[in-house]
Parts: structure tokens; sequence; C-alpha cells
């Protein structure tokens, strides 16, 4: 098709016209005279009509010839240098996890890095310019960077994949025979998993669980803090034997406990207890700690005894911590930013019904939706997963309490 179109006038114009349109064109996007006769052109006679526009991207300005992949957005910039006027932002989950890989890289020349064209979305820019022949960008081609990863640990490397969590829906089938059943060594990182703010409600990965934890012999983490996302990363790299997905939100790090990188393998491969409680326990999937922490706090501030674990590991389930758990609490509230449906809530009342175990539990997760734009905190507060959401339903469901 692309071959057509550089000429419309032999293949480009039969094809169109086989669709029952004339081609106008090519036009140089950039003269606006030039548009404006064919856009006028085009009206004028009726019928259908393809207008062939080329452009180029930045038209010869220097900061966008540069940085081609940084100009995508148009955040405000300084139209002199290109340069962002905006505040420096926050430190990221990508960021973090960019250091531990480059890091990595350094000791182990089996990594390579591949990414399906979110250089910008990933942080892997620096990664991509020191080892240009252990990084591939196969354009925007979710479904084959997967399957380019599987013949990679096939032939003895150890790829990273970096996706934006919603885009790797794409590759669903190629997670699924190439990923999962060859099962070969490979780490995947899922970037905003969860709210993903204002771009679109097709761009939320809060459908990742729900539709991921069927497959098997695939791993799935979601680290609560930069700590543990720099502990997860690193310690999947130095003992990968098959797939491994970490997921992680949107927006800055949460900087909560230093001390886990200090922590054994064996305890770390552990659900965190943070907090013990009586009347209530509120299991925290991954970024949803900062709220259930606040929402511990304001509970036990009420006299209501309530607990705190850090889930930590999605899939497999630490089914014997869970089995004891779900044993001595009467009351457990699950909080993810997950659908409810198929989600991390739904595995635990599996494995208590499965048990045999009595006690209740209360999910909060999002609706089977499609969820619509907004900020990570408007999104929480609208759906219930703030703080305040997480005391209100507590209180609601045991109104004993």
């Amino acid at each position: 098709l692309h071959e057509a179109l550089q000429d419309p006038g032999g293949r480009g114009g039969k094809l169109f016209r086989a669709w029952g349109a004339e081609v106008i064109g090519p036009v140089d996007g950039h003269d606006i005279e030039a548009l404006m006769e064919a856009f006028q052109s085009a009206r004028q006679s009726g019928g259908v009509k393809v207008v062939h526009v080329k452009t180029v991207k930045g038209k010869g300005w220097a900061p966008a010839d540069a940085h081609p992949l940084r100009m995508h957005f148009s955040f405000p910039f300084d139209k002199e240098t290109g340069k962002s006027t905006l505040p420096p932002p926050p430190q990221t989950y990508q960021d973090v996890v960019a250091e531990v890989v480059m890091a990595e890289m350094e000791t182990d020349p089996s990594i390579a890095c591949i990414t399906p064209s979110t250089l910008y979305a990933t942080e892997l820019t620096p990664i991509f310019q020191k080892y240009p022949d252990r990084c591939f960008d196969p354009g925007m081609e979710e479904q084959h960077a997967l399957t380019m990863a599987v013949g990679m640990a096939l032939a003895g490397a150890k790829p990273v994949v970096a996706y934006q969590s919603t885009f790797l829906q794409r590759a669903f089938d190629q997670m699924f025979h190439d990923v999962c059943f060859m099962a070969r060594p490979m780490l995947i990182l899922g970037y905003r998993s969860g709210f993903a703010g204002y771009d679109n409600p097709t761009h939320h990965g809060v459908y990742d669980f729900s539709y991921l934890r069927g497959l098997p012999n695939l791993r799935i983490l979601y680290p609560k803090d930069r700590h543990e996302a720099r502990r997860m990363a690193r310690d999947a790299l130095r003992a990968l034997d098959g797939p491994v997905l970490i997921l992680m939100p949107y927006g800055p790090v949460d900087d909560f406990d230093p001390s886990v990188m200090e922590e054994t393998p064996e305890r770390f491969a552990e659900p965190q207890m943070v907090q013990t409680g009586r009347e209530v326990m509120i299991v925290a999937v991954g970024h949803k700690f900062a709220a259930s922490r606040d929402a511990v706090a304001r509970l036990r501030e009420a006299d209501i005894d309530a607990g705190l674990v850090n889930l930590r590991y999605l899939k497999p389930l630490n089914v014997v911590f869970l089995e004891r758990l779900l044993s001595n609490a009467r009351r457990v509230v699950t909080v993810e930013e997950f659908v409810r449906d198929g989600g991390v809530g739904g595995a635990l009342m599996e494995l208590a019904g499965d048990r045999g175990l009595g006690c209740q539990i209360l999910r909060l997760a999002l609706p089977t939706a499609f969820i619509e734009p907004g900020s990570n905190a408007e999104l929480e507060r609208a759906y219930g997963l703030d703080a305040e959401g997480i005391v209100r339903a507590v209180r609601e469901r045991w109104d004993e309490l």
C-alpha cells in the first residue's frame, strides 16, 4: 500500500478507483495554499476523494529532527530549544526499573531490550543509546515483539520486553502460545497498569490480571513502591527461569520501605504482613498500598483493629500464606485497581471457597466497564479506592464495627 501511494497516478490510483474513490495529490502538507486548493477541488467535484498529503515531522526544525520521539507529544516547550517548560517530572517506575536494567546489562551480556515503539514511555532511551546492538524496536508490532523475545530466549538471551500494559493486550495470542507455552526465561515490564490518566478509556490497564491470570507458566508481580520494583526487577534478571511479568502503575513512584532490598529471597517471596489486625485485614494490590495504609490508620483511630497485607505476588498466589490469613481473619478486604470480574479479590474468594474457610471477603475493585479518562486521584475517589472510600466501604459492609 505504501509503494502504491507513492504512485497515485498508477497503482495507487487503480487501488482507490477500485474502491470507488479518486486520488488527489500527493500534496505538500506544509503548503497551506496547495492544501486549500486540493480540499476545495475535492469538495466541489463531488464523489469520494482521497487527498494524499505528505508531511515531514518538524519540517527542518532542529529540536524535532534531533528528538522525534520526545516531540511525539506537544507539551509546553521552548520554541528555540525544544526543551520542556514544565517543572522537572518526579521519578517514575520506568525510571527506577530502567536503572536496574542498565546496571544488570553492564555485567550480564546476555540481557537484551525490546520495546515496540514506546521508547518515550518506557525510559529505555539511554539503554538503547549505550547498547545499540542489544536493543531492538520492532515498530508498533506488539505481537512480533513477544515472539521475537521468545526466539532470542531460545538462542540464550535474556530478553526484557517493555510495554505500556494496555498495549500488551494486542499480543495476547503470542503471550499464550509463544511465551507461556514455550516458558522461556524473559522479563516483561507492563507500565501504566491500572488507571492510565487522560489518554482514553482504552488506555487504562485495569484488565491486566483478569485476562492473564489463567495463562500457565506466567508469574505476575506488582510492587508497592520504588524499592520493591527495584528488587523485583533485579531478582528476576539474576534468576530468570521462565516468563515473569512485573506490572507497575502510572505516575510518580511511592517510597515506603527500603528495607525490602535486604530481605532474604524466601522472605521477599511471601506477601508482606505490614500490620496485624484482629477485626479487619486489608490486602493491598500493588500501589493501592498507599490508600490502604491510610485507611488502616483511620480505622484504628476509630478503635477498629485493622491490619494490612502487601500482596506483592499476584500469580501464583502464595497459597500457604493466604490460607493462614483467611483462616485467622474474620473479615478481609481486597483493594485493587483492576476490574472485579476475574480480579485478585475473586482469586482470594475462590481460595477461601475451595478450602472451606468461613472468612468474609469484601472486594474493592472496578466495575467491568470502560473507565473514563482522569487523574489517578480523581478516579480513585470516583470508584471508592481512596482511603476515604475504603473506610466507608468497610463501615457499610460491617456496621457492627
